[in-house]
């Protein structure tokens, strides 16, 4: 589609240097594989849906995959280049993240699951006050 679009613009004159494409293609889902045993787990808290699930989760691993792993249904499009889609509120606990969305202060600050790492024993995301 992205393709035909670009070629229609081309045939109506405008200049094919001006045309911007972007991809993505979806590999083949893969399970979340289990953590390494690295002795360093944490315990993520998962708010969604008014349910609060705990979640066993490593710290050399994203929580998005702890949860999923768990059976926690949480909503995620990543692999279809939909970012964001998983995006919570830290409420308690660190987390290594490379896109931390920071609010105003003394807010919960925004993260995105797919890309967060536990960094504290004890963490709490809250999927439903994203």
């Amino acid at each position: 589609m992205v393709h035909d679009l670009a070629d229609a613009l081309t045939a109506q004159g405008v200049d094919p240097a001006g045309v911007h494409q972007e991809t993505f293609t979806a590999s083949p889902t893969p399970r979340p594989s289990a953590p390494q045993q690295s002795g360093h787990d944490s315990v993520v808290t998962v708010i969604l849906d008014g349910a609060v699930t705990e979640v066993a989760a490593h710290r050399n691993e994203p929580i998005l995959n702890a949860a999923l792993r768990a059976g926690v249904p949480v909503p995620y499009s990543c692999r279809s280049g939909d970012c964001f889609t998983c995006e919570a509120r830290l409420l308690a606990g660190q987390v290594t993240h490379r896109q931390a969305t920071p609010g105003p202060p003394g807010t919960p600050a925004r993260v995105l699951p797919c890309q967060s790492q536990p960094a504290a024993n004890r963490i709490v995301l809250d999927f439903d006050h994203a």
